[in-house]
């Protein structure tokens, strides 16, 4: 029948509770008017509070009398249902007066702490362990029991350090004290709970409370951060030595630090200068039941009590320094262009082939492209020469180190057969090194002649016959020299251009390879030098020397005119008339007027002596 009634009463509590706490919620605050119930027991294992005092906490009163412990709520009346937090909670009171009587039937205000005389007249070490006691302890943690354990954990604390038993926040340290002409044994309160749930839950109380006052301990008053290649940020690892960095939220000044926690390592980074930067370390406080920590003063002499929460703000520093490396970053600049690779042959002709490939010989410029600061320290001006550069064939070449900021890359001499162009690139060095390639084409080379036929007047289709071919004087890479690179004719008037495509720092001539018919072919070379021009243009136009072709040469051979015997002659005229040898002659072409002379007197030679024969012979 016992168990019936007790169960019964349970439930209409819970049912006042829960209509109390869907209708009107609400938190005490001071200057309300209100009374103690405590007609309710601690009973170990249960939920809430009991009617029934069976398996309920008990404790010695300062007289030495054994009496129950009760859960002592905030009520309307000596007798009433609870009063409610805004979480529909009862509010709980605890004493903080230990060897007084509660006397539920006197009204109390609610009031601040500091009006009750009691509070004022405890060290600070008690009022900050009460104030934890709350904190850490029910209704704000059951600390691993039930809710009734927690209740009277948490009271066998409070009384602990009110009545000094317990002085340290930082040790489990308890002692026999004379307390009001009494002696209380150092067990006095713990005893309460000795061998039952609420000890594990006392316990843990404890263990909160002192490890609440274990502030971080990195073994340091200050953090420097250093700069981390890898990573190009200033970087600091710490390790707490307490264990306490995981109960603390960690803050800083500066929104450029960056904190990562893990455990108990604290990373902090940041790619800045910072300057007067401190890290806070907060304890992480419980959610509590937002019921501010009050006393309730009786109207009359009564046991002083307390219900509610505050949290303990408990704060460490720490500052952070940044062994700050102004960065410093190099320009890395490349040349590449065409470069002769070999020759492939088409047709009988040698045709030269280029790949891309870095070039040596370039001049280039770097100067500042604004004010290049440091902390307002000025390093250069806009404008300033900083770093002269000479290309390689290896690859691209380094500038010396340069501190971050915007700079102009400036090409001001290409390589030797390659055409300059005013290369300008700005470009922000920042972080990391930079890389500028320049491209360069290489310049053409253009050779004019003029081609010349005796007695023949341009314009003439005759030209159109010529042909000369190009040959290389020395040997090219792997291309023998007197290999043919191309073969041109000139136009019908005669001048000759030649466009072929000649590596540049060789010799070659030009070697005619066919004439007109009736013109001697030349046979002497002409010879030239490709080599680099300035100013270093895209092309070229060299001219070369006449070359004339003459007329081909005829050859006319005369023969001997024979004897001629004249009979009948005495022996002085007999004697043989002879015309003299005409020795013979090369007639050319080219005189044409004297053929006919010659030929004349010839025949008037032969005319006369036939006269004279004739003559003779008449006598």
């Amino acid at each position: 029948m016992k168990n019936i009634k007790r169960w019964v009463a349970r439930i209409l509590i819970f049912i006042c509770i829960f209509v109390m706490s869907a209708v009107s919620v609400f938190a005490i605050s001071v200057g309300q008017n209100a009374y103690i119930n405590i007609q309710n027991f601690a009973v170990q294992g249960a939920s809430t509070y009991e009617p029934n005092s069976t398996n309920a906490y008990s404790y010695t009163r300062l007289n030495e009398n054994k009496t129950y412990l009760r859960m002592m709520f905030l009520s309307s009346s000596w007798n009433g249902v609870p009063k409610i937090d805004s979480s529909g909670r009862p509010l709980w009171v605890y004493c903080i007066e230990y060897g007084e009587d509660v006397s539920s039937t006197i009204e109390r205000t609610v009031t601040n702490l500091t009006s009750l005389d009691t509070w004022n007249e405890m060290s600070d070490t008690t009022r900050l362990a009460i104030t934890l006691a709350t904190l850490y302890g029910f209704p704000v943690s059951n600390l691993g029991c039930s809710a009734a354990d927690a209740y009277a954990a948490t009271q066998a604390v409070i009384w602990d350090y009110q009545t000094g038993i317990r002085t340290s926040l930082s040790s489990d340290t308890r002692k026999s004290v004379f307390y009001k002409g009494k002696v209380l044994e150092a067990t006095r309160f713990s005893s309460m709970v000795e061998g039952k749930p609420g000890m594990m839950a006392y316990n843990n109380l404890i263990a909160k409370m002192i490890s609440h006052s274990n502030l971080p301990n990195f073994q340091m008053d200050s953090v420097t951060l250093k700069f981390d290649e890898n990573t190009g940020k200033y970087i600091a690892k710490i390790t707490d030595k307490n264990g306490q960095l995981s109960n603390y939220n960690v803050t800083s000044n500066s929104a450029d630090l960056n904190i990562t926690q893990n455990g108990n390592t604290l990373t902090l980074s940041t790619t800045k200068n910072l300057k007067n930067v401190k890290l806070t370390f907060n304890r992480k406080q419980p959610i509590t039941t937002g019921q501010p920590l009050l006393g309730l003063k009786p109207k009359s002499r009564a046991q002083a009590t307390v219900l509610g929460q505050t949290e303990s703000n408990l704060s460490s520093y720490l500052s952070v320094k940044v062994d700050f490396i102004y960065p410093k970053f190099k320009i890395e600049v490349s040349k590449r262009g065409e470069s002769l690779k070999g020759f492939i042959e088409e047709n009988g002709i040698n045709v030269p082939i280029y790949e891309e490939k870095y070039l040596e010989g370039c001049v280039v410029e770097i100067y500042a492209a604004e004010d290049i600061k440091t902390d307002e320290i000025e390093r250069h001006r806009k404008g300033d020469l900083v770093d002269t550069l000479v290309t390689t064939k290896e690859g691209a070449v380094e500038s010396k180190e340069l501190f971050e900021g915007k700079y102009l890359v400036k090409e001001i001499e290409a390589p030797e057969g390659y055409v300059f162009v005013e290369n300008k690139t700005i470009i922000d060095l920042k972080g990391r090194n930079l890389q500028v390639i320049i491209n360069n084409n290489r310049q053409r080379f253009s050779f004019n002649f003029e081609k010349e036929l005796e007695g023949i007047t341009p314009p003439n289709e005759k030209f159109l016959e010529i042909e000369f071919g190009i040959y290389n004087k020395e040997n090219i890479l792997d291309l023998k020299k007197d290999s043919l690179l191309g073969k041109i004719s000139p136009d019908k008037n005669g001048n000759c251009k030649v466009d072929i495509d000649l590596p540049f720092g060789y010799a070659y001539y030009l070697k005619e390879l066919r004439t007109v018919e009736g013109f001697v072919l030349k046979s002497n070379i002409v010879e030239f030098d490709v080599v680099p021009f300035y100013p270093q243009e895209s092309t070229t136009e060299i001219m070369l020397e006449k070359i004339v072709n003459e007329r081909e040469t005829t050859t006319i051979v005369t023969t001997t005119t024979p004897q001629i015997e004249i009979p009948n002659k005495t022996p002085k005229e007999s004697e043989t008339s002879k015309i003299p040898d005409i020795p013979e002659e090369v007639v050319e072409t080219s005189d044409k007027n004297k053929i006919v002379p010659i030929l004349l007197m010839t025949v008037f030679s032969f005319i006369g002596l036939y006269i004279i024969t004739n003559k003779v012979d008449n006598n």
